[in-house]
């Protein structure tokens, strides 16, 4: 900036020529003007034209140098110029001025030959020009600040002393305190501001010249935002870079939020889409994404920053940008696996960062950086795999990396990296050597940490993690009370905006607790629950670990709390994320979280929040699907271009998961499992975009939202809707009768848990003893087993603990001899989703103690299920029959044919399809449930507990798996009967994903299934 106020103060002169040698004629004939002139050299000095005339050969060698850039014209200019000066009187205007110029045109010389003695010539000219400036050329000063200032930068930049680039910036900041910002050179000082305070940033490393760059900036954008102009495309960036500096340093994230603003507005600014520039902004954008997720958790910010850093890789880059950003995408892979993302993402995030290491960088720090990063993932891939190797090629990169630097905060680094790789290892052997070495390691980094830097705080946080797992080992109580002082300071001296104080908070609660354990002090109980609050109100509910706290929190508003934590369910298990990877933080955080929410809001005898959480907290995978592909009438009547654009995007991402869950066939289909994935997010980001685009028009807030509790009431049903919560601390029933608005309460206190994971664990014994998974009849086989017994006790605890005092309290007991039993249909929670409600009564005896004899049974896998438009008998459109009666690796099913004849003979009243052996193909039978309202499948049926979706009816040609019926639209679809094993068993992990082909059924569209358990 400063050359071009250099020729923009010289062209100055230009202006003060006779207006018949002004502007081009000047430029264009310098060398006859010099000519011309030549003579005033001649003049006596006292003579009053000679100075004017001297003033314009000055110019006209000026103009020379600028298109011909000989240094001898500037050489001649200064020549003139200081032969000017000493003819003009002193105590006059022009002297002031004309030292300013000369001084000027010195820093131009200095430029050009890079010798110390111009620019000293430079300054002490400008200094004297300062000097000369009286009260009537006030408005001078600025401008002549501004000049002394950047030829003290330039000495700066040559001698490297830093008080002279203090000088500097005490002169710039003071010429705009003189403008005052009205000052016609208010622009340019500005910009030769922030050129400052950058400069002494990168030499100083200071947070407090980074904020006064960043404040200068600011203040250029108001001054051109009130002329109407807009911040230049270059400044923009320098604020973005700016935000990145300060943000690296104070972890806020209005600083990283600041950084992404301003940067995204550079490529939408220039015209080259390929500009050089933009490789590196993508870098800086998805560091500071990356950053935000740190703060809030949001997997949407890891998506977008790998989406930068590959879009970067793809352009013509350095190879030290090449190693950082290859770093950063190991990093974001390393954020996926904490996550859960499994072998898989920490693979990659290795496969990235030892290609990164492979490429050859000058800089020691670049080095180190991408080291420690590496080393990161193999402890990360340690503690999930337990393969010692990866522990101990952690532990030698942290050692080589540490000797890369002689930064005492990246020593202290790499030395809380190795304590917690020697704590992992204890966690796996036990060896008191192992966590000894941990502590010794954080000791040595506390020592080396600077006061007001991260490193302190982390050493600190680490050495109390440390002492809290020796003493998990040993009991010895100094251990854990070295843990709570090591903590408690890290705690103190992380400020409350920190993303890792919630973190800290959340171990020193815990801390306390063990300590509650040992020595039984109720105070210190109360001190873990005050901590463990703090936490939760500093965790910002978008973050993943709000659940786990919250799970641990006594709050003085729980329902508001839950509230936060259930409106975060989506978030948990981003449709961005493998299936497999939401299905591990729905078992992780998710179902837990929404039993806890319901037991609180029927507590509170919220009953319509409890209905509202148990939906939203159910069957999540299932609600994920049927948004993809929700009836968008009301969004075309306002938006059509939105609603198209929301169904291709829909379209293209359940193509893309699709690919995904095909992982074997990856050599067919051209591209790998992590091409996938990051086309996965980037679709899912894009759908999340066009939904906020809906709901921010009038009409449409609530497309996609939440069904109400009002809906679910008020929506036409069969029967009596029984839903079940199975929490530790307690069972109830909520039941929404037929024909009322007001929802029942049921408590259940002879039924628990516990209960019912003992009934679960009996019948699964019964089951193995009698072979009934095996299907080797297709009609009822009776037999006496003696573990039978066990059955009738899991069938009477049902109808004890649940049945009896839920009939009894709908009245149901006292109408037995009824002609139209009630119907009662069941939404059944956590272990209860596996054991036969239906089934339940005392069957020891002739009792009339069956359900069976008070109301007929039916279930749902959630609510919504039950709200779909009826359909009408005339759009019937018959019934197909599959039968295969074989399949690999299992015994042939015998009786199919005659199956499917005994139903065909039934239904002369309906047109029937039956699809038998070579016929019942995976392309035919889902063509034939296309056409058809009824389906009949007498087949052999598998789940995949790994890949529920690849749970199966198995078929003359493959597998008709659940993923490819639920991607199909099946508009007549009315009734399945499933003839076939394991159709609704279900997944004991993930009890209330109802994870089973009848349940898929009911989701692809079938108001009603029949399946076995």
């Amino acid at each position: 900036m400063q050359k071009l106020f250099s020729v923009w103060e010289l062209n100055g002169y230009i202006n003060e020529i006779p207006e018949d040698m002004n502007g081009d004629k000047l430029l264009d004939g310098a060398p006859a003007i010099s000519r011309k002139f030549e003579s005033a050299l001649e003049l006596p000095d006292d003579d009053e034209e000679k100075i004017p005339l001297l003033r314009v050969l000055t110019v006209g060698c000026w103009v020379e140098f600028s298109q011909l850039h000989d240094p001898a014209h500037l050489e001649e200019a200064i020549k003139l110029g200081r032969h000017a000066l000493g003819l003009i009187r002193d105590g006059t205007a022009d002297k002031a001025e004309w030292s300013s110029r000369l001084g000027v045109l010195y820093r131009v010389l200095f430029d050009v030959t890079n010798c110390i003695d111009h620019i000293h010539c430079s300054i002490d000219l400008m200094k004297r020009a300062i000097q000369l400036t009286d009260f009537d050329h006030f408005g001078e000063l600025p401008a002549r600040l501004c000049n002394l200032a950047g030829s003290k930068r330039q000495l700066f930049e040559l001698s490297r002393q830093e008080d002279t680039l203090l000088h500097a910036v005490k002169l710039i900041e003071l010429a705009v305190d003189v403008s005052g910002g009205v000052h016609l050179d208010t622009p340019y000082i500005l910009a030769n501001m922030i050129d400052m305070h950058l400069s002494l940033y990168m030499h100083k490393n200071s947070l407090e010249n980074a904020k006064k760059c960043a404040f200068s900036l600011h203040t250029m954008e108001r001054w051109m935002n009130d002329r109407g102009e807009q911040l230049p495309v270059s400044l923009v960036q320098n604020l973005g870079r700016m935000y990145s500096f300060i943000a690296g340093e104070t972890d806020q994230s209005s600083d990283w939020e600041n950084c992404i603003r301003y940067l995204k507005q550079v490529p939408h600014r220039t015209i080259d889409s390929e500009d050089t520039r933009h490789p590196y902004i993508g870098f800086i954008l998805a560091e500071s994404h990356l950053a935000l997720f740190d703060s809030r958790g949001q997997l949407t910010d890891v998506a977008a920053a790998l989406e930068y850093l590959e879009h970067a890789l793809a352009s013509p880059i350095n190879s030290a940008l090449e190693a950082n950003c290859l770093m950063q995408v190991g990093r974001c892979y390393i954020r996926f696996a904490e996550l859960g993302g499994g072998r898989e993402s920490i693979d990659q995030a290795i496969k990235r960062l030892e290609i990164a290491a492979d490429i050859d960088v000058l800089d020691d720090w670049t080095r180190y950086t991408r080291g420690n990063t590496l080393a990161e993932a193999y402890r990360l891939r340690f503690d999930l795999l337990g393969n010692f190797a990866d522990n101990e090629k952690s532990i030698s990169l942290y050692m080589d990396v540490n000797c890369l630097s002689d930064v005492s905060s990246a020593t202290a680094a790499s030395l809380n990296g190795l304590g917690d790789c020697w704590r992992s290892r204890f966690n796996h052997t036990g060896d008191p050597a192992d966590i000894k070495k941990s502590i010794k390691y954080l000791k040595k980094s506390l020592l080396l940490a600077q006061e007001g830097t991260p490193h302190k705080a982390i050493a600190l946080s680490g050495l109390g993690n440390s002492y809290q797992c020796f003493f998990k080992a040993s009991q010895a109580r100094k251990y854990i009370v070295k843990s709570i002082d090591y903590i408690r300071q890290a705690v103190l001296i992380t400020s409350d905006d920190h993303p890792h104080k919630p973190r800290r908070l959340n171990t020193l609660a815990l801390a306390y607790g063990e300590l509650f354990q040992n020595a039984r002090d109720p105070r210190d109980l109360e001190i873990a629950m005050s901590y463990q609050t703090r936490a939760l109100e500093l965790t910002p509910i978008t973050n993943p670990e709000y659940t786990g706290r919250l799970d641990n929190t006594a709050t003085a508003s729980p329902l508001e709390a839950f509230a936060n934590g259930m409106a975060l369910v989506d978030q948990v298990a981003w449709l961005g994320s493998p299936l497999d990877l939401r299905y591990q933080q729905i078992a992780k955080d998710v179902q837990c979280m929404t039993t806890d929410a319901v037991a609180a809001a029927i507590s509170f005898q919220r009953m319509d929040l409890a209905i509202e959480w148990l939906e939203a907290g159910r069957t999540v995978i299932w609600n994920q699907l049927s948004q993809l592909r929700s009836p968008l009438a009301d969004v075309s009547n306002v938006k059509p271009e939105l609603a198209m654009r929301y169904q291709e995007v829909c379209q293209e991402y359940e193509a893309i998961a699709s690919r995904h869950a095909t992982k074997s066939f990856e050599h067919l289909i051209g591209s790998s499992t992590s091409e996938i994935s990051q086309r996965l997010r980037r679709v899912a980001i894009d759908r999340e975009r066009i939904i906020n685009e809906i709901r921010s028009t009038d009409g449409l807030q609530m497309f996609l939202s939440p069904m109400s509790f009002l809906s679910f009431v008020s929506s036409p049903r069969l029967g009596d809707i029984v839903v079940i919560n199975m929490h530790r601390s307690r069972c109830d029933a909520i039941v929404l009768p037929l024909n009322a608005m007001s929802p029942v309460h049921v408590p259940l206190p002879a039924f628990s848990y516990d209960k019912a994971i003992y009934a679960r664990n009996l019948l699964l014994e019964s089951s193995s003893a009698t072979d009934i998974t095996e299907h080797a009849e297709r009609h009822p086989v009776f037999h006496r087993v003696k573990r039978m017994g066990q059955l009738s006790l899991v069938l009477q605890s049902l109808w004890t603990g649940i049945v009896s005092p839920l009939l009894n309290r709908l009245g149901y007991l006292d109408k037995p001899d009824q002609k139209s039993l009630p119907r009662l249909i069941w939404c059944t929670t956590g272990p209860l989703t596996t054991l036969p409600t239906h089934a339940a009564g005392c069957y020891r005896n002739y009792s009339s103690d069956r359900i069976y004899n008070y109301a007929i049974s039916s279930y749902t896998p959630n609510l919504s299920a039950l709200i779909r438009p009826e359909r009408s008998p005339s759009n019937f459109r018959g019934i197909i029959a599959i039968g295969h009666a074989y399949a690999t690796g299992s015994s042939p099913l015998p009786g199919t044919t005659a199956e499917i004849n005994s139903i065909e003979a039934s239904t002369k009243w309906a047109k029937f399809t039956r699809l038998e052996g070579r016929n019942a193909t995976v392309e035919s039978t889902l063509r034939g449930m296309e056409d058809h309202s009824w389906v009949h499948l007498a087949c052999h049926a598998t789940q995949n507990l790994l890949d529920p979706n690849a749970s199966a009816f198995q078929l003359h040609d493959g597998d008709l798996t659940l993923a490819s019926i639920t991607q199909k639209s099946l508009p007549y679809a009315d009734f399945a009967f499933l003839s076939a094993c394991e159709t609704a068993k279900g997944d004991p992990r993930l009890p209330d994903e109802v994870v089973h082909l009848a349940a898929g059924m009911i989701m692809a569209g079938y108001s009603s299934v029949v399946g076995t358990m």
